[in-house]
């Protein structure tokens, strides 16, 4: 599967030059690349970040697929406790690769479920223990600091609807060796998994946070490492040409502090990329809104993230988005082959609006 960006139209040649990148403004970028990448690259090699390593540590993915061949069978349904990073990118996995919510195939021990309670609300908390089977549910409590206020209140409700079961079908993914979740896990002999110290929530998906889900509902998690390996070999590029994410990066940096486009519209033309524009919506915003420099100044900066569905939003947003005031940039995502053939038929039925 390949991965196309089309960047035509942030280009000044084809929108002007107050709302497009110019060649001259885009050679700079190009000079300062290498830079950039370095400066970034020398954050992961003293391991301050570890979210591109998490790729090529197939330990844990291992860990994890023995514990899913144990239990398999025995649940027809995931419940994840999660909030931000702890449950957005699994969303996004079981979106894109099974099938768009809430519309996949009824649960079963060869097709879990995974219901993903990632709010307090007490109607959906309540909505999702009266649809679950507390015989038939593996519950999945995530919190990196394992001291998530909205998490843990979730578990207590949970934990009390499983009752004597809960200790055979509660499992905690958290930091190493500390918080109380970690406490609570011990305490109670439910099955751990690790998150990395060095690893962000929001940038969490290839380690447990994300993996373990993915593997319970059947999803091949050493496939989605091999691809993001690949992936971040390629992100090391340092010529933007030969570096999607890079050059996206850079052009998306120009639009923003250069042609004054403060909100980011990430339009998902398709339900299966719906998840994802959600999680996208995390990375940018909490990545980029900033009250202070490294040196301490005061800038409150950063761009608004929003998603929209196509074609769903444009009935909804796009009037807004036509007429409105010119300070946005949407990036399009489309799936380049469905699924599904989604084929109209021909109704003969005489009426314009059918023809």
């Amino acid at each position: 599967m390949k991965i196309r960006f089309d960047d035509t139209n942030l280009t000044a040649e084809m929108v002007g030059q107050a709302h497009g990148v110019t060649a001259a403004e885009w050679k700079v970028q190009q000079r300062r690349a290498p830079q950039v990448l370095r400066g970034f690259r020398s954050l992961v090699d003293q391991g301050q970040v570890g979210f591109p390593l998490l790729p090529f540590q197939t330990g844990a993915a291992r860990e994890i697929l023995s514990y899913a061949r144990q239990v398999r069978g025995s649940y027809d349904t995931v419940c994840l406790l999660g909030i931000g990073g702890s449950a957005l990118g699994a969303w996004a996995l079981d979106c894109a690769l099974r099938g768009p919510h809430p519309v996949q195939k009824p649960a079963s021990g060869r097709h879990p479920r995974l219901v993903i309670l990632d709010n307090v609300d007490p109607a959906l908390v309540e909505a999702a223990l009266e649809v679950m089977n507390p015989k038939k549910t593996l519950v999945l409590a995530i919190s990196k600091q394992g001291a998530t206020a909205e998490t843990l209140a979730a578990l207590l409700m949970v934990r009390e609807w499983l009752g004597k079961k809960a200790a055979r079908r509660t499992v905690a993914v958290t930091g190493p060796a500390s918080g109380d979740l970690y406490a609570l896990a011990e305490r109670e002999k439910w099955q751990t998994f690790v998150i990395p110290r060095n690893v962000g929530g929001r940038f969490s998906v290839l380690c447990p946070v994300g993996l373990l889900p993915a593997a319970l509902i059947g999803l091949d998690i050493l496939a989605l490492l091999k691809g993001a390996a690949r992936m971040t070999e390629a992100c090391w590029r340092e010529d933007p040409e030969g570096n999607l994410a890079l050059r996206a990066a850079l052009l998306d940096h120009l639009i923003w502090t250069e042609k004054k486009k403060s909100v980011q519209v990430a339009w998902a033309y398709s339900n299966r990329l719906w998840g994802a524009a959600f999680w996208f919506r995390q990375l940018w915003a909490e990545s980029l809104g900033k009250a202070k420099t490294r040196n301490g100044e005061i800038v409150q900066i950063g761009q608004t993230p929003t998603a929209s569905l196509g074609v769903t939003d444009q009935h909804s947003q796009l009037q807004l988005y036509a007429e409105g005031p010119n300070d946005k940039v949407f990036h399009f995502w489309a799936i380049e082959k469905h699924p599904a053939e989604g084929r109209i038929p021909k109704a003969r039925l005489k009426l314009e609006a059918f023809d």
